[in-house]
């Protein structure tokens, strides 16, 4: 590529543009969905309602519960509005209960910049276990070493040809 004008840096440039371009389409791709398993769940904490999102969430798909009958079931998303209707009656602890049934996305804050995940019932206790099933952002390839995570990285290596053959003219 250096005798072609072409460096190293433009190379990866066009490469990490491919990714983005195939990343707008993220609720299409099953690469780009990734769920929670026992070193990454979110265990509940008793009388809090609202968790983190990791840093690369893009998009929610479902959230379970693993309960403390070692059950796991998906819990039922409700629209913001409706969950905070849910969660003006669920001021008082009396209402908190073990079995949580739905979950929405809430908004960042100063604290989170990326968001959070709330769910009702409000956990009384810690003996459950969130999983969550998201897509992700595809990682920034930031060297030749970085690997990417779309199964058919010919498409990449042709779109990157593409961007370079548009610069070289």
């Amino acid at each position: 590529p250096a005798n072609l004008g072409v460096t190293d840096i433009d190379i990866l440039r066009s490469l990490n543009r491919g990714q983005r371009e195939i990343d707008t389409m993220h609720d299409k791709w099953w690469f780009a969905l990734t769920e929670d398993d026992s070193t990454s769940r979110i265990a509940s904490v008793a009388a809090t309602f609202k968790y983190n999102l990791t840093s690369n969430f893009r998009g929610m798909d479902t959230l379970k519960v693993l309960d403390d009958d070692d059950q796991k079931y998906n819990l039922s998303y409700i629209p913001l509005v409706e969950f905070d209707s849910y969660k003006v009656d669920d001021i008082d602890t009396g209402n908190h209960g073990l079995h949580p049934k739905f979950w929405t996305l809430l908004p960042p804050d100063s604290s989170n910049t990326i968001g959070y995940f709330g769910v009702h019932e409000t956990p009384s206790s810690a003996a459950l276990f969130f999983y969550r099933r998201y897509w992700r952002f595809l990682p920034e390839l930031t060297s030749f070493a970085s690997t990417t995570l779309i199964p058919l990285p010919e498409a990449l290596m042709n779109w990157a040809i593409f961007e370079l053959y548009k610069l070289r003219e």
